[in-house]
């Protein structure tokens, strides 16, 4: 589960070619050239979705600062936390982040959500696989009233068991819908590009993906995802994916810190026009401890988590930080008002190990 502050209205679809938003992160054109072929796709509305899929940077991604700056009420304090001045229209992108994966339990899932709430967090990320759906939505039905927020204050993504990948798609969505107790999703993510008890190399991975995907995109035109998109996919799998995909995935959620830049995947994504989001931006734990890293922070007067946080934002990437202790969850907010340096941004880009600390999606064919 992961939670983030939204703010912008994910809106209609369109497909003129003349319809084309450019933002420093990516470029929505209506048509795009598929190698060997015109493919025309149906696309949501960037405008408002490119803003909502984790921290933001100052000048990155449409900018709060800029773009959304007659939208934001800054909170003035040691931790700078934002919060949103109109929360009537959540959406994927707005900052302040958090998330919560592995957390399990109602009490930690209660506590986690309410200072997220509190502290103007309205993004919460979870998949079938953490095991918390059920949790998050008994949680929200009471804490939303708490806070003066309704269902359209927050936005809620989900993500496909891979035991479910195939076939079973469309109603793996629909029962994560239930235990979280909503009746529509604004994201849902295939969460692996493999499949439960395939092997890496079988070939009917392909197949089963390419299944979920008309799954996905089935409750998408139902109005029960108002986005779709993807999780760990690398450069292949999208390729794949755009061959056959009506409707075009608005994010891939994959892993990036210092120590795993990713290169080839966050440049593919921004090249087509789908928003690249961070998961385990804070190395868990172990990149924070980096003497560089360290040095900068203190030199800086911020925390290691913030400089590790900014780093991906500077570079046009939404994260989405992690932890169950709510003075963590208010010091991951504290990203905002100040820049790394381009020296710093280069110190830090020169740690890159090819380390992963999740999932290796690598072998996946």
């Amino acid at each position: 589960m992961w939670l983030a502050i939204p703010d912008h209205n994910v809106g209609s679809e369109f497909s003129s070619v003349q319809s084309k938003l450019v933002v420093p992160v990516f470029q929505i054109v209506g048509d795009f050239i598929i190698p060997g072929r015109w493919k025309k796709f149906h696309l949501p509305d960037y405008t408002d979705f490119a803003s909502r899929i984790g921290f933001l940077h100052d000048d990155s991604l449409v900018s709060l600062e800029t773009a959304n700056a007659d939208r934001v009420e800054r909170c003035q304090g040691d931790n700078d936390v934002l919060r949103p001045a109109d929360r009537g229209s959540a959406k994927a992108t707005d900052p302040a982040p958090h998330g919560t994966f592995q957390l399990k339990g109602f009490d930690t899932i209660h506590k986690c959500l309410d200072t997220a709430l509190q502290n103007g967090y309205c993004l919460i990320d979870t998949a079938a696989v953490y095991k918390n759906e059920e949790d998050i939505g008994i949680c929200l039905k009471e804490l939303l009233p708490k806070y003066g927020l309704t269902r359209a204050d927050v936005f809620i993504t989900s993500k496909l068991d891979p035991a479910d990948q195939g076939p079973g798609a469309y109603e793996a969505c629909i029962e994560s819908m239930k235990r979280l107790q909503l009746d529509y999703l604004d994201l849902y993510l295939i969460h692996w590009p493999g499949t439960k008890k395939l092997k890496a190399d079988d070939p009917k991975n392909a197949e089963m993906r390419r299944e979920s995907w008309k799954a996905l995109e089935r409750a998408h035109r139902e109005g029960k995802c108002k986005q779709i998109g993807i999780s760990n996919y690398l450069v292949h799998h999208m390729e794949e994916l755009f061959m056959y995909a009506e409707v075009k995935p608005a994010v891939n959620q994959s892993e990036y810190h210092p120590y795993l830049l990713n290169e080839d995947v966050v440049s593919w994504c921004q090249k087509n026009g789908i928003q690249f989001q961070a998961y385990t931006s804070l190395g868990k734990g172990e990149l924070l401890k980096h003497p560089q890293l360290v040095s900068i922070a203190e030199r800086m007067q911020r925390k290691p988590c913030q400089v590790a946080l900014k780093f991906a934002m500077q570079d046009g990437i939404g994260v989405l930080p992690m932890s169950s202790k709510p003075e963590h969850i208010i010091d991951n907010c504290g990203v905002w008002g100040w820049s790394l340096s381009e020296e710093d941004m280069r110190t830090l880009r020169s740690l890159k190990i090819y380390h992963r600390y999740a999932w290796d999606p690598t072998p996946i064919v």
